[in-house]
């Protein structure tokens, strides 16, 4: 377990739209903001139109929703878990860029910041292990 983040940390934290929208159809729309230096956190904003008011959620490795901010720094501060065929994929991979043969399998991996996405030259999706996915194959193997 590392040291629990505080508040003051997250307002130091920057965070980028990630491409998730969310529909709720007449009720509201949302999108998600991928936390930067804390990949593993996802923000979601909701704003419902016809009472003009918002709800911000959190969620923390793509699995664990959490309503307050209390809740995902507290799960921030335990290591992720990734199951046995994640850590054999984990493996798999290297710190170099490389093309991935499929995408979906890799998604909960980039959830719990053990991999970053990337283009090459020709545009093509590309991924590579952070510091802490190679950690984790290492400790694994």
């Amino acid at each position: 377990m590392t040291a629990p983040f505080t508040e003051a940390d997250f307002n130091g934290w920057r965070f980028n739209r990630n491409g998730s929208h969310f529909n709720g159809g007449s009720a509201f729309f949302g999108y998600g903001h991928r936390c930067i230096d804390q990949p593993r956190l996802l923000v979601i904003d909701k704003f419902f139109k016809r009472t003009r008011t918002t709800q911000r959620s959190y969620m923390v490795d793509g699995t664990t929703p959490c309503a307050t901010l209390a809740d995902a720094l507290a799960a921030l501060s335990v290591p992720p878990h990734p199951s046995e065929e994640q850590l054999a994929l984990l493996r798999s991979l290297s710190t170099d860029w490389m093309s991935p043969d499929r995408r979906g399998p890799l998604l909960p991996l980039a959830d719990m910041g053990l991999i970053e996405w990337g283009r090459d030259i020709d545009n093509k999706v590309t991924c590579r292990l952070t510091a802490d996915g190679a950690k984790l194959a290492a400790e694994a193997r």
